[in-house]
């Protein structure tokens, strides 16, 4: 039992370093990096604007939740959007001292980037639903928390998939 909690302590200050290290790593870049993430479980509706509304959890190194918010032309031409990823995570660690036994969790809030969407092409299903979406322009036109000295950067979406929750995969890749 010693044993055990004692890995547990080694993997909870193990991974509070990562974070720490991450964290810095993310808030200290001077010159633009590339993030390459991917996007899954994605979950659609219209809005009351008539704009395909996109929903889904990305992994990788700036792990969170994707919003899309898309306005589509009837051929399929991506006429306008925005879209948000919020940057945050569960962390989980070792058991509280006077706690159940089950491990701590803690959430942590990295920051959002936000922009436009420039162009982009979507494959719609007869509901106005998009079954693909490729060729995305993103732009990043602003942050917050440790990106919020980020005010501008370039990205690309590309989905498949996406009116099926267990089925959508995208890529997602932002420059900034």
């Amino acid at each position: 039992m010693a044993n055990q909690r004692w890995r547990m302590r080694l993997l909870a200050l193990g991974a509070m370093t990562l974070s720490l290290v991450t964290t810095n790593r993310l808030a200290a870049q001077t010159q633009p990096t590339t993030h390459t993430l991917t996007v899954a479980n994605a979950k659609e509706s219209i809005d009351a604007k008539g704009r395909i509304i996109l929903v889904g959890n990305v992994k990788g190194d700036l792990p969170g939740v994707l919003t899309l918010a898309l306005t589509v032309g009837p051929s399929g031409t991506i006429t306008s959007g925005e879209w948000a990823l919020n940057v945050s995570y569960i962390k989980f660690g070792a058991p509280e001292v006077n706690g159940d036994g089950d491990e701590s969790e803690s959430l942590v809030q990295l920051g959002v980037l936000k922009g436009t969407v420039a162009a982009g092409v979507a494959g719609r299903a007869t509901n106005g639903l998009a079954i693909a979406l490729n060729g995305l322009q993103l732009n990043v036109t602003g942050a917050t928390v440790q990106f919020a000295k980020t005010t501008k950067g370039t990205g690309t979406f590309n989905g498949s998939s996406l009116n099926s929750q267990t089925a959508s995969s995208a890529s997602l890749s932002i420059t900034f």
